[in-house]
Parts: structure tokens; sequence; C-alpha cells
């Protein structure tokens, strides 16, 4: 199974240096989609509510303090993604790339993440939020 990391990296490898919050919301969208599509998480690592949206706090952990990241990034391999996980990513990236993180942002509050409305509380049921709300992925 990928890391959180291994994400990450992917990501900044394919769309290049972006706002940390980008980079978070991103991840984020990843692992619902994989979730949704292959009925399996992308990564373990937990993925907290946070006033401006999912956050995965061992990423955090590894930015705090930078407002971008760039492609080196210093954890993980985006090249121990399998295909499947790969093409979520590409997805997400294709529908959502463009966004900045404060539309992202606007957009996981928008979709209902307010169920878990409290800094740094897990957000579970993320299957069955995408995948009994009718959200197109």
């Amino acid at each position: 199974m990928a890391t959180a990391h291994d994400v990450a990296a992917y990501i900044l490898r394919a769309r290049g240096p972006m706002s940390t919050m980008k980079l978070q919301k991103l991840v984020y969208y990843s692992q619902a989609w994989h979730l949704v599509w292959e009925q399996r998480p992308l990564f373990p690592q937990e993925i907290q509510a946070w006033a401006n949206g999912p956050v995965v706090y061992e990423l955090f952990d590894a930015h705090r303090g930078l407002y971008t990241v760039g492609p080196e990034w210093p954890r993980g391999n985006a090249d121990a993604l399998l295909p499947d996980e790969r093409s979520s990513i590409d997805a997400v990236l294709d529908s959502y790339g463009d966004l900045s993180g404060r539309q992202l942002s606007h957009l996981t509050h928008a979709e209902g993440l307010r169920c878990c409305p409290f800094h740094g509380h897990a957000i579970v049921g993320l299957y069955q939020l995408y995948a009994a709300s009718g959200i197109d992925v």
C-alpha cells in the first residue's frame, strides 16, 4: 500500500511546486476517489478535519512552516504507486489540478465535510460520504 508521502511525491512530480494547502487537498481527493473506485484506501494515514479543510497530519508535519513545496519532496516515492493508484491520482489532477488551495478548501466544505467540524478530529466514513452522497467522482 502506498503512503500519503508517496501520493504527495507523485502529485508534486506531476504538477510541480504548489501551496501546501493545495497539496493537502489533492492528496485528500486522491484518497476519496480511490476509495470509491477501488473500494480500498490509497494510503493508511489518517485524514483530519481542520478549519481550512482536510489535512493529513503526517504531511503537515513534513511541510510545517512552509507555504509552498516542490517536486523535491523529501519523503515518499512516486514510483512506488501501482497503476490503479496512479490512475486515481491522475483523474483527481485532471479534475482539480488547476484549482488553487483556497478553491479546493471551499470545495471540500461545500461537499459536506462539515461532518467533523473540530480541528484535529479524524474524518471517518470517507467512503460512505462519497459513495452514498451522489457526489460525482
